[in-house]
């Protein structure tokens, strides 16, 4: 493979970093090398001597672990790609954007520097999404430096398009700030290209995956109502079917909240029985084929994420769920933690729910 030619203003910043070590968070826009930085500036510290964690938290692109997480690995070799970098430890955020995820994009990177670091890291790489313009840009990559906190802050523009984010940190001294250009060549990847990669990715994840069966008493669930209150009882269940002219499947009483799993929409004219009756100032319906094929983080009892599944269906009768994953032994899994994107199990995308849908 041609070495790439590394820019000036690219190889001090490197020199910079492997000479002081700590954490360093890359930030720029989509297409203007951050990837193509990490990889040199990795090689670079390996050649130094240096123990090396990379953390990958472009959730849409991801290349250490499957899309939709945060993947932090041990680079023990010189790397092409951060491809070649085996996941350590996967955190779940459940979307391939950061909208609606803000805080599992920095609850992770914060979880797993702190991991690098405790493991005894020289230099940790922390690269990052794209999104770089725009107030939730803004508040996404400050929120997530003051999380981090890294020792150096790295900023690859084409024009203006971190100057935002920049200007939030100017004169700051906990952090050295290298701001570097985007070189010439780096090229710009279309949605679509962007898209079939994303399919790639999580067809190779699910290749050997199989379908386990678990009951749902067994299991905490976050990113849902589900789990959260009294199950209804089912003559209480009959009323809500009637007066919505519904078929509820399933319920939970949660605060002053009703949740229910049905077919149909709700009848407008009976909701207001139906509040009435069980006390509550909303209800909430979900209907079953909702939670299908839904991405989900299958975490352990210890709070580490042993690996991500498709939700192929629930069984409220029976009170089972089905999971699609490569997991070999699910009985350890004590959390599912759902997302918010649907996966077919060849890895191309069906849909992506809003946040509160389920």
């Amino acid at each position: 493979m041609q070495q790439k030619i590394i820019p000036a203003d690219w190889q001090a910043a490197i020199d910079a970093l492997v000479a002081s070590g700590g954490t360093a968070v890359l930030i720029g826009a989509g297409d203007t090398g951050k990837t193509t930085f990490c990889v040199a500036l990795i090689t670079a510290a390996l050649q130094n001597g240096l123990r090396t964690a990379a953390i990958d938290s472009d959730v849409g692109q991801s290349e250490i672990g499957p899309p939709t997480t945060i993947g932090m690995g041990w680079a023990d070799k010189p790397v092409a790609s951060l491809r070649d970098i085996r996941p350590r430890s996967l955190y779940f955020v459940g979307s391939t954007s950061p909208n609606g995820h803000l805080l599992e994009m920095v609850s992770g990177a914060r979880l797993l520097a702190e991991t690098a670091r405790r493991e005894g890291a020289g230099l940790t790489v922390v690269d990052t999404t794209g999104l770089v313009t725009g107030p939730l840009a803004c508040k996404l990559k400050a929120y997530k430096i003051e999380a981090v906190r890294p020792d150096h802050l790295v900023m690859i523009r084409r024009d203006r398009e971190v100057g935002a984010i920049e200007r939030l940190f100017r004169g700051d001294t906990r952090f050295t700030i290298h701001l570097l250009k985007a070189p010439p060549q780096a090229i710009t990847k279309s949605p679509e290209l962007r898209a079939m990669r994303r399919a790639a990715r999580f067809f190779e994840h699910f290749q050997k995956a199989e379908t386990h069966t678990l009951p749902l008493e067994s299991l905490a669930f976050w990113g849902t109502y589900l789990g959260g209150g009294e199950p209804v009882e089912w003559a209480h269940l009959r009323f809500a079917s009637e007066s919505l002219r519904i078929a509820c499947h399933y319920g939970e009483v949660i605060g002053d909240i009703l949740y229910l799993i049905a077919s149909g929409s709700p009848h407008a004219r009976g909701l207001s029985l139906v509040e009435e009756h069980f006390r509550v100032r909303r209800v909430v319906t979900a209907a079953p084929e909702r939670f299908a094929n839904l991405v989900a983080g299958l975490v352990d009892g210890e709070g580490r994420m042993a690996q991500i599944g498709l939700i192929k269906s629930i069984d409220f009768k029976k009170r089972m769920i089905s999971i699609f994953t490569p997991l070999r032994n699910p009985d350890r899994i004590r959390q599912v933690r759902l997302g918010t994107l649907r996966v077919r199990e060849n890895g191309t995308q069906i849909g992506v729910l809003r946040p509160g849908e389920i």
